[in-house]
């Protein structure tokens, strides 16, 4: 599918949203950025459509009116412990919705990509790969799986990317490392799990990697992450001497000790074999990841100035 050049992202105003979108513009693609209660950044905003897909469904003929080549479906409830008390919400948002999209991208005849997670599992095993059955131990693990399930009902040719993602924050919206770089500049110690793993990749490689994935063609469930499985207590540590900070400040944690409403699991990591296998190359390593973050831009992906809305 090389050469798709008009991309309909919903929920473009995320933490992943944001920075696709800005990727998307700096290649010379076409991008319609929906987004409902959280605001575009300034020069994202004049590409941007507001619905609340929850709410009704008029937005299905305004997708199809914009003929889109491309649909990726960032929309979702990603805050785990409320997942847990509102259950229907996140039914909504991460089940419903998700083949509510998927139908409708069919229906255009556009490739749907579909951002997934790695929390499908009870966490016992490490890097998990694509055979393995969804085991979930929590509501937000219960809707994501369901999310895939009505995906790939709706839509057997979309491509499904389960994925664990950092980067730069938004101004309604704090990441993880912005949190921690925050805590670490004011000399702050912070506590980080040594038994919590995951296979972590910066947003504006896993963005970068979507595309390139979507321009040959790729379909069917990938895990698309980093090539290294780490702690939390890892990342905290490496995080901080690369960004010149005391690593003395990183204590290490247990999840045991950390009172969350929800469940999870210990080990989050990936086998992006099959991936990498699609794109001819190994996934990005962590350090890969920490050098395309400490380069980025901060805030607002930067947007071209030339005008390539087709509105």
């Amino acid at each position: 599918m090389s050469g798709t050049h008009r991309w309909f992202i919903a929920g473009a105003s995320g933490l992943l949203g944001v920075r696709l979108a800005g990727h998307l513009l700096r290649s010379g693609r076409e991008v319609i950025a929906h987004h409902n209660r959280h605001p575009l950044p300034a020069g994202l905003d004049r590409f941007g459509f507001r619905w609340d897909l929850a709410a009704d469904e008029s937005w299905k003929q305004a997708i199809a009116d914009l003929a889109p080549d491309v649909v990726v479906n960032c929309v979702g409830l990603t805050n785990v412990d409320q997942c847990e008390t509102e259950r229907d919400r996140a039914e909504r948002l991460n089940s419903t919705l998700a083949g509510d999209i998927a139908a409708v991208s069919r229906s255009l005849g556009a490739h749907f990509v579909q951002i997934s997670t790695d929390h499908l599992w009870t966490g016992e095993q490490a890097m998990v790969d694509e055979t393995v059955p969804p085991d979930p131990i929590n509501v937000y693990a219960e809707t994501k799986a369901g999310g895939e399930r009505e995906v790939q009902e709706a839509d057997p040719d979309a491509l499904i990317v389960r994925t664990n993602f950092f980067g730069p924050s938004l101004s309604w919206r704090q990441s993880f490392n912005a949190w921690l770089y925050e805590q670490l500049m004011q000399g702050h110690s912070v506590n980080a799990f040594t038994d919590v793993h995951f296979s972590p990749i910066a947003s504006d490689l896993l963005s970068a990697l979507i595309v390139e994935l979507v321009d040959v063609g790729a379909t069917g469930i990938l895990h698309v992450a980093g090539s290294d499985r780490i702690s939390k207590y890892d990342f905290a540590v490496r995080y901080a001497e690369r960004a010149g900070f005391d690593t003395g400040l990183v204590r290490a944690g247990s999840v045991r000790n950390a009172n969350l409403t929800a469940p999870r699991p210990k080990d989050m990591s990936l086998d992006c074999s099959k991936a990498a296998k699609r794109l001819g190359r190994p996934l990005p390593s962590f350090e890969d990841s920490l050098d395309a973050l400490l380069g980025a831009t901060q805030d607002a992906p930067t947007i071209p100035q030339r005008d390539t809305s087709f509105r």
